[in-house]
């Protein structure tokens, strides 16, 4: 491997390199980090042909990082940098979009199922696992597949994850394969359920051990595995399903992101230590992602207490309505910006439009504009949320009221005889669970 990046700290625990390792295993590039003894400095060993030698100053800002992170990923797919060597020290080029716009897109998540034999306290798709829906067909999922393709983004992610989709949909590794060959990377989202399972089947492929389905899978082209991690899973069974997934994914070499939540710096660097001796040594196709809990679904039951561990802000401030760095689909086809705001269809539906269309009539969305105009946010926030919150229980994280007042705004729009209070209801017992 070649040494690409010299970074000041230790990358574990800087923010943007947790992203831009992210953004290494989405391009399906090989990477190892190693750490000097005193925590000072990290060098990235890349095997990447072409991506030369770099020096990349750490910023101090979340806002700097993530245009630095955006600076590079167009590094990453430029075609003619070949021999580039630079020192990125500044974020002058970067402009500033003022209209909505998909061109940071790097990222679409096809939530394909809610169905799952976990009962996660803090899921914030919770109350919508009752709801009897259609999923989207195979062909439906592979035919959005390639209109992104087809609509300009050759270098996208494309996330899979449910509920728990292996064992539900038994058409995953055909979806799996179809995203490879038309060149996108893949990441997937499980429980481990299967990671001590024996002679097990997952769509038509059988399956002698968990380590033949892993071999298997690494084999259709998934760039990285995503489990969940929190600390309920210590004192339950399901920490023996995360440890052997985590042996079977270092033994293969295959990447995998461990997604902490709800969870203080001092829990994530302690159960990251206890993975490591569990799992005898070094995690070194680990990409640690930190996660906050919302006051959505099952989260909306938590006691405040559990949420005075993380900030409560919204992480885009409410870019991710209008210059999104991801896309959201849930499994009945309707696509959302916002992980968050369960039930929102503020980008259309794949039920009745194409995915070419509803990238290509982004920029026109007017529910986006509300978050990026401060004067129609403030006028929304007045008119369609603060007169009708006590239909939810108190809000804490930030993203909850964003979600509110989109699925306000969405709703206002497409229904505009019917009474806000009837709305907000409709919204409260999606997002909130209340009657």
């Amino acid at each position: 491997m070649d040494k690409v990046l010299v970074i000041k700290g230790n990358w574990q625990e800087n923010r943007f390199m947790i992203e831009f390792v992210n953004l290494l295993a989405r391009h399906g590039i090989s990477y190892h980090c190693v750490v000097n003894d005193d925590k000072s400095e990290t060098v990235l060993y890349v095997k990447k042909e072409g991506f030369n030698a770099h020096k990349l100053e750490v910023r101090d800002t979340l806002k700097e990082t993530m245009n630095l992170f955006k600076f590079i990923d167009d590094k990453l797919n430029a075609p003619n940098n070949a021999n580039r060597s630079e020192v990125i020290t500044s974020q002058k080029s970067i402009k500033t979009p003022t209209k909505s716009t998909l061109q940071y897109l790097n990222y679409v998540s096809f939530q394909l199922t809610y169905k799952c034999s976990y009962n996660c306290i803090h899921c914030f798709q919770k109350n919508l696992k009752k709801q009897p829906i259609i999923e989207l067909s195979t062909e439906e999922v592979k035919t959005a597949i390639f209109d992104l393709h087809k609509s300009g983004f050759i270098s996208l992610c494309i996330n899979f994850v449910g509920g728990e989709i292996l064992g539900n949909r038994d058409d995953i590794f055909e979806i799996l394969e179809y995203t490879q060959s038309i060149g996108f990377t893949s990441r997937l989202n499980t429980n481990s359920w299967w990671a001590n399972e024996t002679n097990f089947s997952i769509g038509k492929q059988c399956f002698s051990t968990a380590r033949d389905f892993v071999y298997h899978i690494k084999s259709l082209g998934l760039g990285l595995f995503a489990f969940s991690c929190d600390l309920r899973l210590i004192s339950s069974k399901n920490m023996e399903n995360l440890i052997s997934s985590i042996k079977l994914c270092e033994e293969a070499a295959m990447a995998y992101q461990l997604i902490f939540t709800g969870m203080d710096t001092n829990e994530i660097k302690t159960l990251i230590s206890s993975l490591s001796n569990d799992c005898c040594g070094k995690l070194n196709y680990m990409i640690p992602a930190v996660m906050e809990m919302v006051d959505i679904g099952g989260g909306a039951k938590i006691d405040k207490e559990t949420f005075s561990k993380q900030s409560n802000k919204s992480y885009c401030n409410k870019k991710g309505f209008y210059r999104p760095t991801k896309l959201y689909v849930s499994p009945d086809g309707k696509v959302r910006t916002c992980l968050y705001a369960v039930g929102l269809n503020n980008c259309g539906s794949l039920r009745e439009m194409t995915m070419f269309d509803i990238v290509k009539n982004f920029p026109n969305n007017s529910i986006n504009e509300i978050f990026s105009d401060p004067i129609k946010y403030e006028r929304a926030e007045k008119e369609l949320f603060l007169p009708y919150v006590h239909h939810y229980h108190p809000i804490i994280h930030e993203c909850t009221r964003y979600a509110i007042i989109a699925r306000a705004a969405e709703m206002t729009a497409k229904y505009p005889e019917m009474d806000l209070t009837e709305i907000h209801k409709i919204i409260a017992q999606s997002i909130s669970g209340n009657e």
